[in-house]
């Protein structure tokens, strides 16, 4: 019956030998207890396939549209169902994850708390935002915590409770992201610590609360806690207790990530490694993130030129004389960026 129902509905656009492959797997994979709405979304599979990326509510959206008034309203098991397939048919290519989110995930599974620790724009607010949806549970990001009414909260003039991000996860349930963790006042710091450690605590207003059994927190910074430097300032030395509650996670530029975020330009991000190496090699303070690399793609992309999306995007507010060092540096002169850069750092000089 499934073949039959799918086959049918096929459009001539979605018919190919991955349909078929789709089919025998559908009637492989579906039980004689679905029922008639299992069925009907199974069918749809066709249409669903051609979208370029796949999730819960674009399932909702096909199902409603292609069948409403024909079928029940579907469970939340079988649309569940159907975007699980999809996925592991499809594969998550939408998605690229840091190499050790694994080890993440299961730290936070057995109730521990992971310091994500790297440069700026090396992805970990994503990361931490991968996690949480990896385990199924809403996110909380916080900024550097400056004062303890951020963590605590506080009552309004009306006496009414304020509540936090940390508040809401700890209480109902959730991850909260203390994103400059190593920017955080230490006494705001201390109440985290103690909230931590005793999985409970007293808020203003509402007294006391204990931790949702889904309570899960992450923390990133930019340095290991033992202060400021001259690419980060203002970071504070975190004490013994905080260092000691979290696992370290160092956190670099991943080659992988790196390529999806440039759609591919494996010339892009030659350019991008080589000019981080430049930088070490020359002493030069400065940071090229994922960001400089997202913009730079884009832009290039739409046709821009190489030598503004330099100076815009890469090596912003440096001076001539320090890009000049930088490209001195660089191991691949002949690469197209590279030789963008060259012109640059020579406006007088017609040939390389």
């Amino acid at each position: 019956d499934v073949t039959n129902d799918v086959t049918n509905d096929v459009t001539d656009e979605a018919t190919n030998e991955d349909t078929n492959n789709a089919t025998n797997d559908v009637t492989n994979d579906v039980t004689n207890d679905v029922t008639d709405e299992a069925l009907a979304l199974y069918s749809l599979i066709a249409k669903v396939r051609k979208e370029k990326k796949i999730d819960e509510q674009k399932v909702r959206e096909i199902s409603e549209s292609v069948i409403k008034g024909w079928m029940k309203a579907a469970t939340e098991k079988q649309i569940a169902d159907v975007v699980k397939w999809i996925k592991k048919e499809e594969g998550s290519n939408d998605v690229v994850k840091c190499d050790q989110f694994d080890e993440m995930v299961d730290d936070l599974k057995d109730g521990f708390y992971p310091y994500l620790v790297g440069a700026a724009g090396c992805g970990k607010s994503v990361t931490a935002k991968q996690l949480a949806d990896e385990l199924g549970l809403d996110f909380y990001p916080m900024q550097q915590v400056l004062f303890s009414h951020q963590v605590e909260g506080y009552g309004d003039a009306g006496g009414n409770y304020v509540p936090t991000p940390l508040y809401n996860a700890f209480k109902y349930g959730g991850l909260v992201f203390f994103d400059e963790w190593d920017g955080s006042q230490p006494e705001a710091a201390i109440i985290v610590n103690n909230l931590l450690a005793n999985g409970e605590y007293s808020f203003p207003v509402v007294g006391h609360v204990t931790a949702h059994p889904k309570f899960r927190a992450v923390f990133a910074g930019n340095t290991f806690g033992k202060g400021g430097d001259d690419e980060y300032t203002g970071r504070f030395v975190l004490d013994g207790s905080s260092r000691d509650r979290v696992i370290s996670y160092p956190m670099t530029y991943n080659r992988r990530v790196e390529m999806k975020i440039a759609n591919g330009n494996e010339e892009l991000v030659d350019f991008i490694e080589d000019v981080r190496n430049a930088i070490k090699k020359t002493g030069i303070t400065h940071i090229v993130s994922y960001r400089a690399t997202k913009y730079a793609a884009t832009k290039s992309a739409k046709g821009w030129d190489k030598k503004g999306i330099i100076l815009r995007g890469i090596l912003k507010f440096l001076e001539i004389d320090e890009m000049r060092l930088i490209y001195g540096a660089l191991s691949n002169l002949k690469n197209e960026w590279a030789v963008a850069l060259y012109d640059i750092v020579n406006p007088n000089n017609d040939n390389q």
